[in-house]
């Protein structure tokens, strides 16, 4: 049914936001990710970790994984952090308009993945975005040349999201939206094996 690749944000060193009470995001979106993993082998889709366990990977070597090994689709998963502890929700990002032909592949994955997680984890719509300037991307979006997002599940500066985000429950819930929504996207004829 399709190859991706899902991206565990962070990694090792590279421990990304901290919550108030020391939930590590890193930790965090492995866990997630393994769970889109298994989701996504059940339901006959091939798929590749950016790393399966705590360990520092580059961005250059995350882009790389997904052009060796021509994948449908690239989603990396990261948790939210803002010095506001008042802001909350999901969040999906995707590649800037300037490149119309990985955009519009990138908006279509973007919006179902996040429609779903909304659904599954009855989250905060905090909107499908895209930086204004290329150069400001986020690197994995700016040089995946598949279609590709970055999921932002929630924010761990939100008392109440980092506790929602060390639930066993709540990963499971995120994990399933993702899964969901890849499988719905890779069901898409344009796009469907690389297409």
């Amino acid at each position: 049914m399709g190859l991706v690749v899902i991206d565990p944000g962070h990694g090792g060193e590279e421990r990304g936001a901290t919550g108030a009470h020391g939930l590590l995001e890193k930790d965090v979106n492995l866990n997630i990710a393994l769970k889109v993993e298994q989701y996504l082998l059940r339901l006959g889709i091939e798929t590749a970790l950016t790393r399966t366990e705590d360990q520092q990977v580059s961005l250059a070597e995350r882009v790389s994984l997904s052009s060796d090994l021509e994948a449908d689709a690239f989603v990396s998963i990261h948790c939210n952090s803002v010095s506001d502890p008042t802001v909350h929700g999901a969040e999906t990002w995707v590649p800037n308009t300037a490149n119309p032909r990985r955009y519009g592949p990138s908006q279509a994955l973007g919006y179902i993945v996040h429609q779903h997680l909304l659904v599954t984890c009855n989250a905060r719509n905090r909107g499908l975005k895209y930086k204004e300037q290329e150069g400001e991307e986020f690197y994995v979006l700016r040089y995946t040349l598949v279609p590709a997002c970055l999921v932002e599940v929630e924010f761990l500066s939100h008392p109440e999201g980092e506790v929602r985000l060390g639930s066993e429950w709540f990963r499971e819930k995120a994990a399933l939206g993702i899964a969901e929504g890849i499988r719905r996207f890779l069901e898409i004829p344009a796009w469907k094996g690389g297409g």
